[in-house]
């Protein structure tokens, strides 16, 4: 077809395949072959830029990241619409610049391929340099909301293990070899008989049976038993996004506490075994469970009341966030009742969405982001531990139930009448709040028992965003060598063990659920624990090594002609 031979067309046809695999090979669908498609498509453009002039290399980048933005993330423009008090001209302007901005991973290779390496060509010191830069791009590019071509291939249970290794950008980067395997075989070998084809791209295919033969190794060896398990009850209480209107709206809070209370109770009654119960983030917005002369205005005894009964009548240790006011500065806090210390602050704050970036230097902007938050950045804590008791919950019987119920806003009162059990049983948390889940090094650690994520995909509403945010943050088990636990408001929770696979069924979106899980706590050691991000680079310098010298060789042959 004529429009074929057109460059634009040619273009705009790669961004939009490669938007699709990404859309594919992320979470829910998982259909992990498409992570080799989507950064095949990436090498086939960057193949047909070799001559062409930087207007047009700006345009195929500017087109990759709109089909990024209007494809797999079509919920960030949705979002923007509703931040934004739906005016579509504004919409249309924030896309724009969030496309260009935070998804610009295939223009930086673009353009860094033409300025450090060659032309295409058919060696295994090649495939290694082009693979090894794209997974480079994919680790340092600036994202808001983060993803990476290793999502798209986290559904193959094997090849996910090297992020034991290297993090999910080393997953990145057998994506990006397996798409340049592509590359080689239809591409840059389409003169050549296919059976020639096949053979002068063995070693690249002995490569990629090498990384899935130690994904298997590193997957079930060595084995991490343990004979310790941690019961547990995640509350999903689905009470929807709580913009700034709702502040003072009682109802929305008296909505938001029953349904906390009710899910606990009627979970501990059906399962009297748990010994943890996680709240999720904003289950109860605007509001603080501690009370202090800084608190004072958002202090909710109701709240700080259920959390006595369920820590002290129940003898179930519970772990929430809500809001709190350290001096004049609030922040969102993840603690645990009974307490013992355990606290830790927010670190990394959703941009537009609990912090206005620019606001001191332009405080106009909030009259445009009416619900963004007023959070600061914290820098208390980095693990915590919480105790918890064994055996079986021992509830008041139906008569103390029903003379609770009169005080559960009176928590000194709740206190006075159960003096609480013994907590023999020690577990340390590493604490994520909702998307400092995407970011690997912020959820390192060597010392934790488990990864606790409590997360409210509310804003996004309840399509695809919750499944891809939740499908990422399930790699950070898999880097630690450690379960984790996820709690989302609206969905998607679920327990995952230290191989990112599922204990017990995820619960769904958009739906109040109560999931009682049953999580191992067996863990291993890993590389990236050890030694963090500083281990995917090096392994992506060794990568790159060959190819470098192997160019400066060329080099001085050259010169000394």
């Amino acid at each position: 077809m004529a429009i074929f031979r057109n460059f634009y067309a040619r273009q705009s046809v790669f961004a939009l395949l490669h938007a699709a695999c990404v859309f594919l090979g992320l979470a829910p669908f998982d259909i992990w072959p498409c992570a080799f498609l989507g950064t095949f498509f990436v090498f086939f453009a960057a193949h047909e830029q070799a001559d062409v002039s930087l207007r047009k290399m700006i345009f195929s980048g500017l087109v990759f990241a709109l089909a990024l933005t209007a494809i797999p993330f079509v919920w960030i423009i949705a979002t923007i619409h509703r931040y934004t008090g739906e005016s579509a001209a504004l919409t249309f302007v924030l896309t724009l610049f969030y496309a260009v901005l935070f998804q610009s991973k295939p223009f930086f290779f673009f353009f860094l391929r033409r300025l450090l390496l060659k032309p295409a060509e058919s060696s295994l010191t090649s495939a290694f340099a082009f693979a090894a830069l794209l997974a480079l791009v994919d680790a340092v590019s600036p994202e808001l909301f983060v993803w990476s071509w290793g999502n798209t291939l986290a559904g193959e249970p094997h090849l996910r293990q090297w992020a034991a290794v290297a993090s999910v950008y080393g997953v990145s980067f057998i994506a990006c070899f397996g798409g340049w395997y592509l590359f080689w075989l239809l591409v840059l070998s389409r003169g050549e008989k296919f059976s020639r084809r096949m053979r002068l791209a063995l070693p690249e295919f002995v490569i990629i049976l090498c990384f899935l033969t130690a994904g298997v190794a590193l997957r079930y060896f060595p084995s991490a038993d343990s004979a310790r398990k941690l019961h547990a009850l995640v509350i999903q209480t689905n009470i929807g996004a709580a913009p700034e209107a709702k502040r003072s709206d009682a109802a929305f809070a008296t909505d938001a506490i029953n349904r906390l209370f009710n899910q606990s109770l009627e979970g501990l009654i059906v399962k009297p075994e748990t010994q943890l119960v996680v709240w999720p983030e904003a289950a109860m917005p605007f509001h603080a469970a501690q009370k202090s002369p800084e608190n004072a205005a958002i202090y909710s005894p109701s709240l700080d009341g259920v959390l006595e009964f369920f820590a002290r009548a129940a003898g179930t240790a519970v772990l929430y966030q809500h809001m709190t006011y350290n001096g004049e500065n609030l922040f969102s806090e993840m603690t645990a009742r009974p307490g013992g210390g355990a606290s830790y602050y927010k670190r990394r704050l959703v941009p537009w969405g609990e912090y206005l970036p620019l606001e001191s230097a332009w405080p106009g902007l909030r009259k445009i982001f009416r619900d963004a938050g007023r959070f600061s950045t914290g820098h208390n804590g980095d693990e915590f531990g919480i105790f918890l008791r064994e055996g079986r919950a021992a509830l008041p019987g139906r008569e103390a139930l029903s003379a609770d119920l009169a005080i559960l806003d009176k928590p000194a009162e709740i206190a006075r009448r159960y003096a609480g059990v013994a907590r023999p049983v020690p577990l340390m948390v590493k604490p994520l709040l909702c998307y400092e889940a995407l970011f690997p090094s912020d959820a390192r650690t060597q010392s934790a028992d488990i990864i606790v994520n409590l997360a409210s995909d509310a804003w996004f509403g309840d399509g695809i965003e919750g499944w891809q945010h939740a499908g990422a943050a399930s790699l950070r088990a898999v880097e630690n060598g450690i379960p984790m636990l996820r709690a989302a408001m609206s969905g998607v929770s679920y327990a995952v063990d230290y191989r990112g696979d599922f204990t017990g069924s995820p619960t769904g979106q958009a739906r109040p659920e109560t999931l009682a899980v049953e999580i191992p706590l067996a863990k291993r050691r890993t590389v990236f624990a050890r030694f963090g991000i500083t281990a995917f680079y090096l392994l992506m310098f060794a990568a790159l090594w060959p190819y470098a010298v192997q160019q400066f060789r060329s080099f001085r042959i050259r010169e000394n002609k």
